[in-house]
């Protein structure tokens, strides 16, 4: 049996969440990618400084959804909004720019220093700048609302409003090696219901979340 840590992790990573409540456990998703390098490049090398982060492909890219819209959200979560915030910080693009403005600011630190001493420690003025992001896996990450998990025969996902990405493109475009979905539930007790909901599920993941060439599936119940 092959080893299947010894095989090569495609690059860039993709990752989806389906039917996400207040988004919580994206939250949760994305920060553990960003912070554990292992588990998405395979090697522990990751880029600190700005400039790096900004060339640097994404390691991996997740795409957050959930089915309400983001008003709907809005009035079920007191506070989806901070959250939504803080999923959106770990963007790689965020996160350059957290990394340069902390940079400008420790330089412009380190020049007052030098015209009130002469000498001193050279290592003092850069420290708070490189340290603030760095060994961040860097993350490409979309937040869309509305999206429908099941996908009817010639139906399209056109999610309704989206937090984050440069663009409204068809969620359905896109295919992803990791998709996740927590406690699906219909709202009623019927376990027939359930029984074809997730009949619908595993058809829709099968044929249109997952990668064409090999993807998982985590579903938890």
């Amino acid at each position: 049996m092959a080893d299947h840590h010894s095989q090569p992790l495609p690059q860039p990573l993709s990752y989806l969440t389906l039917g996400d409540g207040d988004f919580s456990y994206s939250l949760d998703l994305c920060r553990f990618l960003a912070t554990h390098p292992t588990a998405t490049t395979g090697n522990a090398a990751t880029p600190d400084d700005a400039d790096q982060i900004a060339a640097a492909p994404a390691a991996v890219q997740i795409t957050c959804t959930g089915i309400d819209t983001h008003r709907e959200l809005q009035s079920k979560y007191r506070d989806v909004s901070s959250i939504l915030n803080k999923i959106a910080s770990l963007d790689e693009k965020r996160v350059a720019k957290r990394l340069n403005r902390k940079r400008k600011r420790s330089g412009k630190k380190k020049k007052q220093k030098n015209t009130c001493r002469s000498g001193g420690d050279d290592n003092d003025g850069d420290d708070d700048a490189k340290n603030a992001q760095s060994g961040l896996v860097p993350l490409s990450i979309r937040i869309d609302h509305g999206v429908n998990a099941i996908i009817m025969p010639n139906s399209t996902v056109a999610p309704t409003s989206a937090t984050s990405g440069d663009n409204s493109n068809n969620v359905q475009r896109n295919r992803h090696h990791h998709v996740i979905f927590n406690h699906p539930h219909l709202g009623t007790e019927s376990a027939a219901r359930h029984r074809r909901f997730l009949s619908h599920l595993f058809h829709s993941v099968r044929h249109h979340w997952l990668a064409r060439d090999g993807g998982v599936f985590h579903l938890t119940l």
